[in-house]
Parts: structure tokens; sequence; C-alpha cells
């Protein structure tokens, strides 16, 4: 945070008790950072990442640099991003039920344009993904006027811990002056991943640091095979013995000669009866290339994000594209998108609208139904005819002006004159053909 946005919050948690870092009744874990009691400490949860089998650090920059992982955030958090989250109100008639936006709410323009004056709408919800699936918990303070939500802002969740207090919830967050507020649990809208006790989430960065690791390492390898020129180990056999500085002279002069792409298939001289010998595997020989994408299909395993868009051409596992799509949506991005509409309907509709159920807030979804224009040109014929969707609504969705009495519910079909009632008569009340006339002579009065 920057000390502009860390003064915002500390004017706005000027009403909020601050509390001692001991006074705090966590059953499980205690508040002082420095406290050290093995993987139940805060510091092996809010430190900068663990060190996995392979001798890595699993830090945020290194897990975020390894492709797969930062396509895998990114892509929920951008698609979280671009969805609009929108507050509705139910309307309840005497000939049907239904919902439409609710613009006057105190959180509609909080959700749908702007939760502060330092970010968009989009860029928070891209964010609290990101702390949620890297970190496995992301929090937002909500700022209320009379009651009433007037800003959203974010906490860094390296900072902020959900504790319990003679059975109530409440949030702790450090300020950059290092003091502490505890916050009612009632104005943090907290994202959680995967919890064991439903308090706090486990990050990605930190139950898959094993499968990262592997990954990384990989790549490390994979990179320094390429710099060594595809020839990592090489020893060079001489006869007799040598000084150290014929050692260091000869080593050099092979290292300037074979290392780097652009030095590769280079011819080598040997003089005096040096002899290379090459202990190495080769590229194919050390599978690299399958080792990577088994990698990306255990990130892929790890986030729910098909392997396909994390880089793996095979892992389309539908027959066509917009099924991979649809599955992606089902089994990674909805279940967040549910765990964020139920958060902000908890903490930004009032008592009386979650009591008699007026209000709800939801995604919309219909933001990743994309599909070709013959085929959204015949979704919408569908939906007219059988009375869904008005002209307008239609037209609005194609970016397109209304049109005047485009607002009215049409049959297609009697309109444009198929009638449905003037349908073709069945084949059992059809008449039966007439017989056929008597030529001339036939049956005539023989004389």
């Amino acid at each position: 945070m920057t000390m502009d946005f860390g003064r915002s919050l500390s004017t706005h948690y000027a009403m909020v008790p601050t509390v001692r870092a001991s006074g705090l009744e966590d059953p499980r874990t205690p508040l002082d950072p420095d406290y050290d009691d093995g993987e139940n400490s805060v510091s092996s949860w809010f430190g900068d990442g663990s060190r996995s089998d392979t001798g890595l650090k699993i830090t945020r920059k290194l897990a975020l640099g390894y492709s797969p992982y930062y396509r895998a955030v990114s892509l929920l958090g951008g698609d979280t991003g671009r969805c609009r989250l929108v507050v509705y109100k139910r309307i309840v008639e005497s000939y049907g039920e239904g919902k439409e936006k609710d613009k006057e709410h105190s959180a509609y323009r909080l959700l749908f344009r702007k939760p502060n004056k330092y970010m968009t709408a989009a860029t928070w919800k891209e964010t609290m993904m990101l702390h949620a699936t890297d970190k496995g918990n992301g929090y937002s303070y909500i700022s209320r006027v009379d009651g009433k939500p007037v800003e959203i802002l974010l906490l860094d969740p390296e900072r902020t811990w959900p504790v319990r207090v003679k059975g109530d919830l409440y949030y702790c967050h450090q300020l950059e002056s290092g003091e502490w507020r505890k916050l009612p649990a009632k104005d943090v809208i907290h994202l959680k991943n995967i919890s064991w006790d439903g308090l706090c989430g486990v990050g990605w960065r930190e139950i898959g640091k094993e499968t990262l690791g592997l990954g990384i390492a990989s790549r490390k390898f994979a990179t320094r095979f390429y710099r060594r020129g595809a020839v990592p180990s090489v020893v060079l056999e001489a006869p007799g013995k040598m000084t150290p500085k014929v050692i260091r002279q000869l080593r050099k002069q092979w290292e300037e000669m074979q290392s780097g792409l652009e030095n590769m298939h280079r011819t080598a001289i040997l003089q005096q009866g040096t002899r290379a010998n090459v202990l190495s595997q080769s590229a194919r020989d050390s599978q690299m290339s399958e080792m990577q994408m088994f990698n990306v299909r255990m990130t892929s395993a790890l986030t729910g994000v098909p392997a396909r868009k994390l880089g793996d051409p095979t892992g389309q596992g539908y027959n066509s594209v917009y099924a991979d799509n649809q599955n992606y949506l089902d089994q990674a991005l909805d279940v967040w998108l549910v765990k964020f509409e139920e958060e902000c309907m908890d903490k930004l509709l009032s008592d009386d609208e979650k009591e008699n159920d007026t209000h709800v807030i939801e995604f919309n979804r219909k933001t990743f139904a994309q599909t070709d224009m013959t085929s959204r040109y015949q979704a919408h014929a569908i939906a007219k005819q059988n009375k869904l969707r008005t002209t307008n609504e239609i037209r609005a969705d194609e970016n397109e002006p209304p049109l005047p009495g485009g607002d009215v519910l049409e049959n297609t079909a009697q309109v444009s004159g198929n009638d449905p009632k003037q349908e073709e008569p069945r084949p059992d009340e059809q008449q039966p053909p007439e017989p056929p006339k008597p030529e001339d002579g036939d049956n005539a009065d023989e004389s």
C-alpha cells in the first residue's frame, strides 16, 4: 500500500478501538507476528513463502514468474474483473416474479463502477481474486456513513487476520505504523480459498509449493541447459599433467567457444592429444518437453483451470472449444463467483433487505456467453418468439439504440402471419379422396 492509502485507512479506522496483540483471543494462533510455534505460527502464514523439497523458497515473485501459475491466477482474476457485479431488486407482481437493477442502492455504484477513488471495480475484483487464490484470503474494508456503504478499501492479506473474541468474529488489521485495529466482521468482505476451519483460507502458493517448486526447478534446468549450448557437462581429457594455470586457460577457452545458443554446433579443435568426453544426455533423452507439459497439467490440477488454457495444446478434453470453455466456467470460475456474490450480499445488504429477500447481488454471467453471430441471432429470435425478451433488450445486447415500441413482448410467429392455430390437418382427419369418374363408354347400358 502507498502511504496515502494507509492514511486513508487510518482515517476510516479512527473510530475503531485499538487492541493489543496479546489481548485478542484466538484459540488457534496468537496474533504476535514474531511468535514462532512451527507450522501453526503467524509467521508461517504471513511469511513470503515456504521452501519446497526442490530447495526453492516459493516466494510471491518466484511463483508469479512461473508462467502457467501466473496464467491461472490472472485468468481467474481477469474474468472476474470483467464480469459486472450488479445489485438487483426483486419484483413481485400478481402475474409473476422477476428482478431489475437497483441503481439507487448505495452499493450499486461501488460494485458496478468504483469501489473507491483509487481503483475501478474491475481492478478491485481482480486484486481480490489474486489475494484469495495466491494467499488464500482477500479482504476489503467497508466504510459506512449512517449505516450505508460509501467506500470499499482493499486490505493487505499479509497484515489482516480473522480472530474470535468471546464467540464473536473480528478482523485484525495492522496499519503501516505497526498499530493493530480490530474491525467488526460485518465491515469486512472476506473472499477465502478452501479452508479447514471456515475462517481462514489456504493459498495455492502454500498448499501447492511442491507442484510449483517442481515446475520452477524444471524451467531453471531448461534455461541452464540451453545456456550451456545443450552440452552442459563435458570432461576434457589431456595426456600428462597440467599446471593449474593451464587448466584454467583450457576451461575458459572451451566455455567461450561452446557456451550460448550462438555457439551451438561449432567445430572444436583439440591439440596435443586432448579428448572431449560428453557425459550428459541430449535434450530429447532428458524429456524436458514432456516434463514441462507434465508440470502444466499439475498446475491445472492445483488451480482448477483447464490445462489447455495454461499452455498445453493437448489438454482439450471436449469435442469443441465452446464445450471446453463451458467446463472452465462451471468447474473453475463459477465457484469463485458464487463465493463473491454471497459475501457481498452478506456484508453490503441491510438486515431488512436480507430478511425480506428484497435484493440480490449477482454477477452478470451473460458476459461469458460469447458465440458466433449466427448462433447469437438465432438465440435472439427464439427468445423473442417465446416472449422471453423484447426487441429493445436484444438491441441493447448488440449495443444498438432502442426502437419506438420495442419494449413490448410480442409473438413473432403471430406477427409474421404464422398463426399456430392454422395447422395442417392430421392424416386421420383428412377427407378420403373422391372415387374417379367413369370414362365414356364405361358402365354404359347395353343396347
